[in-house]
């Protein structure tokens, strides 16, 4: 009854084998290092700084239902294991497998055969390592999607608040839904504020 509600979504492909290119973090690039937390409703990302001043992102190919649930309990901490409701979970997960998972690697062909500025993000397995620091505990050994953080958007704050004290500020109102509705074909629904 739950699959005929909901659909099968994705889920084989979340479990399908694949190969991917191991990385070491202090070489990738020419070496990151991490320099805080995004913490949004359905993953907790790094950011990590070049030396050139470029900014990159890791964001985890496998979403955890346990954290997204207690980041709307918790408030947006990055938690682990404070809920251990597997019904939840479970429920959760299949949320997740709505999305395919290997949809970031085709997105910037689609953004751009739209004209919408994306990412480039390369999928990579990265292990627990020294360059990890403090984000050992929850970060690392798992795959993740390894990209570098655009530098001509802003967030939606502080667009909102330009656009209300300024009024030479405005939003390109026909970009902005182009993305959108390119954000609703491929079903991704939790788009941070950056």
């Amino acid at each position: 009854f739950y699959t005929f509600l909901w659909g099968k979504h994705y889920k084989k492909y979340y479990q399908q084998k694949i190969s991917v290119q191991t990385a070491s973090l202090d070489t990738l690039y020419g070496g990151l290092k991490p320099i805080g937390l995004a913490i949004e409703n359905s993953t907790g990302s790094v950011y990590f700084s070049l030396k050139k001043g470029k900014e990159y992102v890791m964001e985890p190919l496998q979403k955890d239902a346990a954290s997204f649930f207690n980041s709307l309990v918790y408030k947006n901490q990055l938690t682990k294991d404070k809920s251990k409701n597997e019904l939840t979970e479970r429920f959760l997960m299949d949320y997740f497998t709505a999305i395919h998972p290997f949809m970031p690697l085709v997105l910037p062909d689609l953004s751009q055969a739209i004209g919408v500025e994306a990412s480039q993000p390369v999928l990579l397995y990265i292990p627990k390592q020294k360059v990890l620091e403090n984000y050992n505990e929850n970060f690392g050994d798992a795959l993740y999607y390894v990209s570098e953080k655009p530098t001509q958007t802003i967030g939606t704050d502080a667009m909102l608040h330009l656009i209300h004290t300024n009024k030479n500020h405005q939003v390109d109102i026909e970009n902005y839904i182009r993305a959108r509705l390119l954000d609703m074909l491929i079903g991704d629904w939790d788009r941070n504020a950056d």
